[in-house]
């Protein structure tokens, strides 16, 4: 289950974002697109999405060297929250951090900052057992980190966000970039997928107030 919570009062509950369903509805990743007030273009080779949203997936490190517009489906975009987002299944083909999961469900979300070129993506065997004996539960027992700005990751990862990310289940996959920040993980079923972009949502207005100084950007 994805954890929920909220730190900005005023922001309304999250079930203002929602639109419950009615029978005859409809299902699956379209069903999931009305519940969030998305529309649903299926591919990138849509041309209103084309128009709308010019530039289209960005060059994250789980995109890259791919054929967006093969490898990207059940595609919806708009807004949540007041922040343009994407939700999109990516065949990434080869995976190799998860192997048995190439299908990902990916939520990214578009910031008014800048962010610094970060992952922060669960341990492997090798991250693991480099990490030393750590409590299993802890950020720093389920998460390994990898960026070259190590200032500006400390800056977003502090006390407060490293606890809440740690009790996340199950662990997604994140990456920062400029004004992107993207979870990806391996298939969801449709009625997960609303709670995953909440997850993405809370990590958003988690970031601390001081770093969104340094990113030139406020929530």
């Amino acid at each position: 289950m994805w954890q929920r919570g909220c730190r900005h009062g005023g922001a309304g509950t999250l079930s203002d974002f929602f639109t419950p369903f009615d029978e005859g509805e409809p299902v699956g990743m379209r069903g999931v697109a009305v519940q969030l007030n998305l529309r649903y273009i299926d591919s990138v080779k849509d041309r209103s999405y084309r128009i709308e949203v010019p530039e289209g997936v960005p060059d994250l490190p789980l995109f890259r060297d791919a054929d967006l517009e093969r490898s990207v489906t059940d595609l919806s975009y708009g807004n949540f929250a007041g922040y343009p987002i994407q939700v999109f299944t990516h065949d990434a083909v080869v995976y190799r951090d998860d192997p048995e999961n190439t299908l990902r469900t990916c939520v990214l979300f578009e910031v008014p900052f800048r962010l610094p070129a970060l992952q922060i993506t669960p341990h492997n065997r090798l991250s693991l057992a480099r990490q030393g004996r750590v409590d299993p539960t802890s950020f720093e027992g389920r998460y390994r980190i990898v960026t070259r700005d190590t200032v500006s990751a400390d800056a977003i990862l502090d006390t407060g966000m490293k606890a809440w990310l740690a009790q996340l289940e199950p662990l997604p996959r994140i990456e920062l970039s400029q004004r992107w920040v993207l979870f990806h993980t391996g298939l969801l079923p449709a009625d997960d997928i609303p709670e995953f972009v909440t997850s993405v949502f809370m990590f958003v207005i988690r970031i601390p107030d001081d770093a969104l100084v340094r990113f030139g950007g406020t929530l």
